[in-house]
């Protein structure tokens, strides 16, 4: 399945098992919901359920772009938060995938204590070491 904004507004299926993002989602909120749409209601298996982004140069290039014709200074300083902390997380990520993203969006319980994630148990491509395969030519370049 193709990722867009449709994406993540919605789409349910038990015979999704991989996603595809040609680009950069917006914001973490898009690529989070977006990544998740690729295992709702399956018994989850490592490596069986693949979300797939390719980054090109021009695309990222085009989300700075798309950045800098904002209004105002606040609205261009947040979306470049979210677009460098999008492209750290992808390229150079330091802990679980899962960990980051539930330390992101539930950093607490409902009393309001920190939680820190204990990880995904060894399911994402982060924990199997698969996304060396992707993302060291970035960390050799120095990105």
């Amino acid at each position: 399945m193709p990722c867009t904004a449709a994406a993540n507004c919605g789409v349910k299926s038990h015979e999704l098992f991989t996603a595809l993002r040609y680009g950069l989602a917006p914001n973490m909120v898009d690529f989070a919901q977006e990544m998740s749409r690729v295992d709702r209601g399956h018994v989850v298996v490592p490596g069986e359920h693949q979300y797939l982004m390719f980054l090109f140069s021009h695309l990222v290039m085009n989300g700075f772009l798309r950045i800098f014709q904002q209004k105002t200074k606040t609205i261009r300083e947040k979306q470049q938060f979210d677009l460098l902390t999008l492209l750290t997380f992808v390229l150079l990520p330091q802990e679980c995938y899962h960990s980051f993203l539930e330390n992101l969006f539930e950093p607490c319980d409902e009393d309001g204590d920190e939680v820190m994630s204990e990880g995904c148990g060894g399911m994402c491509a982060y924990c199997t070491n698969e996304y060396f395969g992707f993302t060291e030519q970035s960390r050799k370049m120095g990105l």
